[in-house]
């Protein structure tokens, strides 16, 4: 039959023929995702200052509509455009530019600057290459409980160590993260089965093999778990939880997430103040 001889035909331009050749909701939304990551990054990416130097004759980077939005919610340092708070900034930069110099112990600071510390050198910079290789993970896969999960996931130790522009952060929103995680993972239906479901489905729609698509997640689940190591969060054990939890999240390991996940809610239990001891120590 040709395509044109049905409404269906001329009104897709004989794009199908019959309502069973529609993509279904599913496919739709995936497909919408896909859109809506590619439109944001493409929005953030967008330079508003080439880079330069300033007035004192340093070079400065580019500065991106990323930046602004990342700067105005306060998810940032706001460092190259305010002053450093000195001692902190100065011990981040000796970590970075060193990492084989000796172990270097926050417990030697004051509780106040050792928030900040763990605010900007685990919490904030959780927002860059972690972010970055999450947002790759949803689209690599395209829309599914996967890329729902992910998103709080990663999100979980930046808002503990960072939020509302303080340090450290909000268990109450951090508890918020881990819940929603648990929602996806724990569900009746089952984690497993109904990603591997997604999978199936975008792979076909996007007509592309299951095995090809399969990998190409994976691998982007795998920078995804590298981001994550490279994160300094190793001083304490909640740190180490939610640190390995992450990386056990993108080797597809459901059990152990959950498992360290309720670990961080049983002494979310205890209340603010233990829960506050126990990331700051």
């Amino acid at each position: 039959m040709n395509p044109e001889n049905t409404l269906l035909g001329l009104i897709t331009g004989g794009r199908y023929t019959q309502s069973s050749d529609l993509p279904t909701a599913r496919q739709v939304g995936s497909s919408a995702i896909d859109s809506i990551i590619e439109a944001d990054n493409k929005r953030k990416s967008k330079v508003l200052f080439e880079s330069g130097k300033n007035i004192f004759g340093k070079p400065t980077d580019k500065f991106t509509q990323g930046d602004l939005d990342n700067l105005v919610m306060g998810l940032i340092s706001p460092r190259g455009v305010l002053p450093k708070s000195s001692k902190v900034d100065d011990i981040i930069d000796k970590i970075k530019n060193d990492p084989h110099s000796p172990i270097f112990s926050p417990r030697t600071l004051p509780v106040k600057e050792r928030a900040e510390f763990y605010g900007k050198a685990i919490g904030q910079a959780q927002r860059g290459d972690p972010e970055e290789a999450m947002v790759k993970v949803q689209k690599a896969l395209g829309g599914g409980v996967l890329g729902g999960a992910i998103e709080p996931m990663g999100d979980i130790l930046n808002r503990m160590y960072f939020y509302a522009g303080r340090y450290p952060g909000s268990m109450g929103v951090t508890r918020e993260k881990i819940d929603r995680v648990l929602s996806y993972l724990k569900h009746p239906y089952g984690f497993a089965k109904e990603h591997k479901e997604n999978v199936i489905s975008n792979a076909r729609f996007s007509k592309v093999p299951v095995k090809e698509y399969e990998n190409n997640l994976n691998k982007a689940l795998k920078e995804y778990g590298k981001a994550h190591s490279n994160l300094p969060a190793n001083y304490n054990e909640v740190q180490g939880l939610i640190k390995e939890a992450n990386e056990e999240f993108a080797e597809q390991n459901w059990k152990k997430v959950i498992e360290n996940l309720e670990t961080v809610k049983g002494y979310m239990d205890e209340g603010v103040e233990s829960f506050t001891k126990r990331i700051l120590k």
